[in-house]
Formats: structure tokens, sequence, C-alpha cells
């Protein structure tokens, strides 16, 4: 059996990944900022939809037992009042749950956003009709769906704040790759951005240099620090054949 290899490009990578749902950007260069701008409004964004659904979800929670807090004034124990305390908690605090619902469905699967979207989105609207019809006799949830979305709210919050502070480590990690390469083309000997090295350039690496990109060896050998990448505390030996990494020296 004959087996077919073929070069996969950053722009597949970047379509199976929104394929299955979720979005991917490449970092390139200043492009690193940029996404760090956008985590930061992220989390800027999910702390203020956090703390209006902790709020709201206080009240709602209050006015949903009369039995338990009895020093509510009866007035405020009103299933239309609960509504559009609920109303801003379900649509606005839990906007990305059915976004990322809209996109598991889109990509023929299910995750804990399509859990969430639609276990909430079941209480909300069965107290809605409730609420419409006044039956009586029969409970409401709208306390159930708000803080169900609060929780989780705080969980992702929580994950955010984790997640930023491992992108800075990346960030630093990032600082210390090579910016520039020496690639032979045409037979002469080119320094050009590592971001302009192509699949099959002939790069040359001199003595104590970064290795600008993954690769393998074609000529010479050496010992390399692969510590960054692998802990590893002592130098690699690396001869022809052998497999290099980017960001080693």
């Amino acid at each position: 059996m004959k087996n077919t290899y073929r070069i996969v490009e950053k722009e597949d990578v970047i379509k199976a990944i929104e394929n299955a749902g979720y979005t991917a950007t490449q970092i390139i260069g200043d492009a690193l900022e940029t996404e760090e701008k956008e985590e930061r409004k992220e989390l800027s964004s999910l702390r203020l939809k956090l703390i209006i659904s902790a709020v709201l979800t206080v009240f709602i929670v209050l006015f949903s037992f009369p039995e338990i807090f009895t020093f509510i004034p009866h007035y405020l124990m009103n299933p239309y009042l609960l509504l559009i305390l609920t109303t801003p908690v379900q649509f606005y605090g839990g906007l990305n749950f059915y976004k990322g619902f809209l996109g598991a469905l889109k990509a023929k699967t299910a995750d804990m956003n399509t859990l969430i979207a639609v276990g909430t989105s079941a209480a909300y609207f069965y107290s809605l009709f409730l609420t419409i019809f006044q039956t009586k006799g029969i409970g409401f949830y709208y306390d159930t769906a708000a803080v169900i979305i609060t929780l989780i709210l705080l969980g992702r919050y929580l994950e955010e704040i984790a997640k930023s502070h491992t992108s800075e480590a990346i960030k630093k990690l990032l600082t210390l790759k090579a910016k520039t390469a020496n690639v032979i083309r045409n037979g002469k000997l080119q320094e050009i951005n590592i971001d302009d090295v192509k699949i099959n350039d002939i790069i040359l690496v001199k003595p104590g240099e970064k290795i600008p990109v993954d690769g393998i060896v074609i000529s010479g050998e050496s010992a390399i620090d692969e510590s960054i990448m692998t802990g590893e505390s002592l130098p690699v030996d690396k001869t022809v054949g052998s497999k290099v990494i980017g960001g080693t020296i």
C-alpha cells in the first residue's frame, strides 16, 4: 500500500477548528498584543456579566421563596417582577452559552454550552408560560435558571483569569524565539523575517544562534539545548537526519 502525505497549511488547521464549533486565529508579530487586548476585553465583559447576573440573581432568589424570606414585602413576590429580573440574566449573562450552543449545533455535536442553554431555557420558558397563563398552584423556576447561569459565569470568569496568566507565560516564551532566519536561496545567503520562511527552505544556523523554526539537519552536527521545550537540562546531540525544534539553541 502506498502512503500519501500532504502538507497541512495553517488555513486548513484554522478551518478545521472552526468547523468543530470553535474559533482560532494565527498569532503573528503584533497580533499577539492584539490577542491580549481581545482577552482583556473579553475578561472585562465577562466580569460585567457576572456582576449584573449575580446582583439580579440575589433578588430573584429572595423574591422566589416567601416562606423562607418572610421579611420581603408580599407585593414583591410577583412572577412578572421575577420575569423582568431573570430576562437579562438569561439572555445577557447567558449570551455566550447560546453562541456556544449554536456553534455546536452547526458542527452537529453537543457540549457544555448545549446543556446550559437547553436546561436554563427550559426552566425560563416553562416559567414564562406559567406567568402568561396565570397558572396557580405550580411553582416557577426563574431562580433555577438565574442561579445556574450565574454560577457557571463565575466558573468561566475564574477560568479566564487562569488563562490570562497562561497567556503571559506564552508571551514570555515567544519573546525568546528568533526574529530572523539565515536562508540559502538560489545559492545566496539571505536574512529574512521568520514569518517568511517557507517549507523546504535551507536554513543556516551558526554556533550559539537560536534555531528559528522546526526542521531536519541536512548537514553538520552539534549539541542543542532543548530545555526550554523539553525540560531536558543536558544538550542533545544532533547529526544529519536529526529533528530540531524551533526556539532552541
